[in-house]
């Protein structure tokens, strides 16, 4: 199980296991900082947003606990073909923003490490890059919002 690895293949062709930072333990850190902190968040500002990569259970139950205490939470999980994601990382290679192997990698192990979820959520597919996404997301949050109040 390569899990919390990623396999780099440097420029000699050889293949090196790189810590990976999305490991649960390391998540589990971070989300228990996170967990702490959003009572407060959540009076001081109203809503929360949480952006992140939540594809492995332990860690993501963690917010969802912490998240229970507040008033709605709706829980989108942002998804991308192939194609799409590779357009992506390619314009953050581009941008100096990490390299495409590395980002490529890393996906490929979120997707196969990925847990289902165990409570209801909205699921975007996000096709687009930039700031031209960010429109039609905004769109599916306002429709999905005003139908799961209305329902």
């Amino acid at each position: 199980d390569s899990y919390g690895y990623n396999l780099i293949r440097d420029a000699h062709g050889e293949t090196h296991a790189r810590r990976s930072p999305f490991d649960d333990a390391e998540m589990t850190t971070i989300n228990q900082d996170l967990a702490r902190q959003m009572p407060h968040l959540h009076t001081m500002h109203g809503n929360l947003v949480v952006s992140g990569s939540f594809h492995r259970k332990k860690p993501r139950n963690i917010l969802l606990e912490a998240a229970r205490v507040l008033d709605d939470v709706t829980i989108i999980w942002i998804e991308s073909n192939d194609e799409a994601a590779d357009r992506r990382m390619l314009s953050l290679e581009a941008q100096g923003r990490g390299r495409f192997a590395t980002l490529s990698s890393l996906r490929t192990a979120m997707q196969h490490t990925f847990e289902p979820f165990d409570v209801p959520v909205l699921t975007y597919s996000n096709q687009g890059s930039g700031k031209a996404s960010v429109k039609p997301f905004l769109d599916f949050v306002n429709t999905s919002l005003v139908r799961a109040k209305a329902g």
